[in-house]
């Protein structure tokens, strides 16, 4: 198995989910950054699919609504950030690897 590492600078514990699109079980979130946790509100990406979702107040990933996909697509920064590290999972998971992280509000 081909295994990518992206450069992670914290792993935080969150409520147990799952993904809305592959159904895999998650229960922690990596930062590209040194902000640490993730908060209500941040955008994260699923490491085995790349689906991205939002952290909601009991801190699960859900789908996002049309004001925060919206909210996104007005950050530009972001909202790239965001496409290029779902196509990075993507691209590592479907070649046989494994890969990882989460976003601020600043971003992924």
């Amino acid at each position: 198995m081909k295994v990518e590492f992206i450069p992670l600078k914290n792993t935080t514990k969150t409520a147990r989910c799952q993904c809305t699109r592959c159904l895999e079980k998650l229960e922690q979130a990596s930062s590209l950054e040194d902000d640490g946790a993730p908060r209500p509100g941040d955008w994260t990406v699923c490491l085995y699919c790349g689906h991205a979702m939002v952290f909601r107040p009991d801190m699960t990933a859900l789908d996002p609504t049309i004001d925060e996909t919206l909210e996104l697509m007005r950050d530009a920064d972001a909202s790239r950030q965001v496409k290029d590290l779902q196509a990075k999972f993507r691209a590592i998971n479907m070649s046989g690897g494994r890969a990882f992280a989460f976003r601020n509000k600043g971003l992924l």
